[in-house]
């Protein structure tokens, strides 16, 4: 409070004019607020390097950089496994073998698939390439299922057979039905059914002039096959007939009026007979229209079938013919005769030793047989034993040496009763005669007598020796 008095008493006392003296100082006030920042001073010298602080989180991939030199070349790695064949080469010529640009195209082979150079087709330039030359081998229609893939591949020959290097392009005729799409081997194509009908393959070489058609059949899946057999009744046994089968792409029913749906052409089928011991199927040169062959009696069904689709069954009757029931007897046994063989002068000799070959009697009948058929007797009611005519009965001797005997000889209309006979005489310039033989040796000697649906029999022919003389 004191402080304010003496302020105001000097304030006063200044209005006055009066000046005091100087007082003592007095004690310092509080110290006023704070003035503004002076200007900075100069930069201190650098402190010393501070510890690494912890790394900051990673920024940003930055832009590739200019690629380094080629580092040198690695080690080799393993051979791959080998991939898929290639198509047949022509005339077993490998593909790699260079081939004489400047050659002349003799002939070009179509393959198809993966089928040898002798079934591929074969076309040939002196018939301009064309499917109906006179020297055109194996041309055939290509058939194929909707969907479904053929490959065909060509190759140029010359005349000597050696490949032609010729590069070949295939179109097709109606790209609706079926598209082609090239093959990593070289003049390949795979072709897809698209939609169903007859179109054309082209094979073609603009720089050789070559344009082949083969004529493209697209067809659907089969789904029925239709199956006829050609015999007109039954067959008899050992005889053979024929059945053709037809495949539709539509199922086929039994009430049909008629086939169902479009023909399925160039299919193969498989068979199969019920019954093998009546009736066979041989397909080997028809598979759509194969051979029945016939065996034994009976009935044998015949089917077609293709995948799981079957045919409807045809049934094969077969029927025997029953033999006649007949026998060979043996009349006017025995049958014998003297022999004298012929012996010449001996020179050496005083004494005429000329013994002339001799037969008695000469001729004589060396065998007879007629042929008897069991038939039925309406009086006596039986089956009775009836000798019968028109039929041939075979003579055959056993030895030769002793008799020479092999003729045939036919019982004679109304010559039932007397059979068939054999002479046998010294002379064998008759012996092409029927019924004749010659008389060779002495000795037994049988002979074999035969005929159609008898057992054989066979007799007993004596050449005795003449009596020794006293």
């Amino acid at each position: 409070m004191h402080y304010l008095v003496i302020a105001i008493l000097t304030l006063g006392l200044s209005l006055l004019g009066c000046e005091g003296k100087t007082g003592p100082a007095g004690p310092s006030g509080p110290a006023g607020a704070a003035g503004p920042a002076g200007p900075a001073g100069a930069d201190g010298s650098p402190g010393a390097t501070g510890p690494q602080g912890p790394a900051g989180p990673k920024g940003d991939t930055g832009d590739t950089g200019p690629a380094g030199p080629k580092g040198d070349k690695g080690d080799t790695g393993e051979t791959g496994p080998a991939g898929p064949a290639g198509p047949p080469g022509e005339s077993g010529i490998p593909a790699d073998l260079p081939g004489n640009i400047l050659a002349a195209v003799h002939h070009v082979v179509v393959f198809q698939g993966t089928e040898a150079k002798k079934d591929a087709r074969t076309f040939y330039s002196a018939d301009d390439f064309k499917g109906d030359g006179s020297r055109a081998a194996n041309i055939r229609n290509a058939t194929m299922l909707v969907d479904g893939v053929l490959v065909f591949s060509a190759v140029a020959a010359a005349q000597d057979g050696s490949v032609v290097p010729v590069e070949f392009a295939f179109e097709v005729d109606d790209p609706v039905l079926a598209s082609v799409e090239a093959t990593p081997a070289p003049n390949s194509a795979m072709i897809t059914g698209l939609r169903r009908g007859d179109t054309k393959l082209f094979v073609k070489s603009a720089e050789r002039g070559i344009k082949i058609e083969i004529p493209l059949n697209v067809q659907n899946e089969v789904k029925g096959i239709v199956l006829v057999s050609n015999a007109s009744g039954p067959l008899q046994s050992g005889t053979s007939t024929t059945v053709t089968a037809t495949a539709y792409d539509a199922k086929q029913d039994a009430d049909m009026e008629g086939p169902e749906g479009n023909e399925v052409r160039g299919v193969t089928f498989t068979w199969s007979s019920s019954n093998a011991s009546v009736a066979t199927v041989d397909a080997s040169d028809d598979n759509q229209m194969p051979t029945i062959k016939t065996h034994g009696a009976g009935s044998a069904k015949i089917q077609a079938k293709i995948g799981d689709v079957k045919s409807n069954e045809v049934t094969i009757n077969v029927y025997s013919l029953e033999a006649p029931q007949r026998r060979l007897v043996a009349l006017n046994q025995p049958y014998r005769a003297v022999y004298t063989a012929p012996v010449e002068d001996d020179p050496a000799t005083t004494e005429d030793e000329t013994v002339a070959e001799a037969l008695a009697p000469n001729p004589f009948t060396a065998a007879t047989a007629i042929v008897q058929e069991s038939q039925f007797n309406e009086t006596a009611g039986e089956f009775r034993w009836v000798a019968i005519d028109e039929v041939d009965v075979k003579f055959e001797s056993l030895n030769m040496d002793v008799l020479a005997l092999e003729t045939t000889v036919t019982i004679g209309t109304n010559a039932q009763a007397t059979g068939a006979s054999v002479s046998v005489d010294i002379d064998a310039t008759n012996d092409e005669t029927a019924g004749n033989g010659t008389a060779m040796g002495t000795g037994d000697v049988t002979v074999k007598v035969s005929a159609d649906f008898c057992a054989d029999i066979y007799v007993l022919v004596e050449l005795d020796a003449p009596p020794a003389s006293n």
